[in-house]
């Protein structure tokens, strides 16, 4: 899966039911933990 799809995703199943404040923090969230769990496989470590 990728970003956009993540995006896709997570718009579905808030965006339409919160407001863009939280929206835009939870996609925040979101991505970041995307990004950390890429990184940490990358660099060999596995949560």
């Amino acid at each position: 899966m990728n970003l956009t799809e993540v995006g896709s995703v997570l718009r579905e199943q808030g965006a339409e039911t919160w407001g863009p404040d939280h929206w835009w923090l939870h996609r925040h969230h979101t991505l970041s933990r995307t990004v950390q769990t890429w990184h940490n496989r990358d660099s060999g470590l596995h949560l």
